[in-house]
């Protein structure tokens, strides 16, 4: 952990070029003795100065381990809801050709009609399904790149435009 501590060593005021010439033969101690201050009595203001930069740095540090945390779920989440995905779309897959079968079986009168009503709701309970894990990916993706990227505030003026659904 590197904290300024500048307060507690000694400090130069000089730049360094003058630095050279302030130690030469030529200069008189006392200049460069002026321009020299070490703190003797502060009243505790380096410890303050010290216990606070110890402050900020450790509520800075606890930002930075949140704001890694919170990306570390959101593509924890990203992973699970592609798992999830990739099985709802066979499902998918699996319950249109079983409605189709199921309205061929109808066809050739092998099946009452109720069958392949059950195999239609059953292929569009997929696919609401489907669509509510697409919907959720793209919401997480949203707040990803929101936390990526510090935030996001909508546009109020294009909000109070946007016709509502009526």
């Amino acid at each position: 952990m590197l904290i300024r501590k500048s307060g507690r060593v000694p400090h130069h005021s000089g730049v360094a070029p003058e630095f050279g010439k302030q130690l030469s033969r030529a200069s008189s101690s006392r200049r460069f003795a002026a321009s020299v201050s070490q703190p003797i009595f502060d009243g505790g203001r380096i410890r303050v100065n010290v216990d606070s930069a110890k402050a900020a740095y450790q509520a800075n540090r606890q930002q930075v381990l949140a704001a890694f945390q919170e990306v570390d779920t959101a593509l924890s989440g990203l992973r699970l809801l592609a798992q999830q995905a990739e099985a709802r779309s066979r499902a998918v897959t699996n319950s249109e050709r079983a409605a189709s079968i199921s309205a061929a079986r109808s066809r050739a009168g092998r099946v009452f009609f109720l069958e392949v009503l059950n195999a239609e709701r059953i292929k569009l309970a997929s696919q609401r399904l489907t669509t509510e894990i697409q919907a959720t990916q793209l919401t997480t993706s949203a707040g990803l790149i929101k936390t990526i990227g510090g935030g996001w505030t909508p546009d109020t003026k294009v909000a109070a435009n946007t016709p509502s659904a009526n």
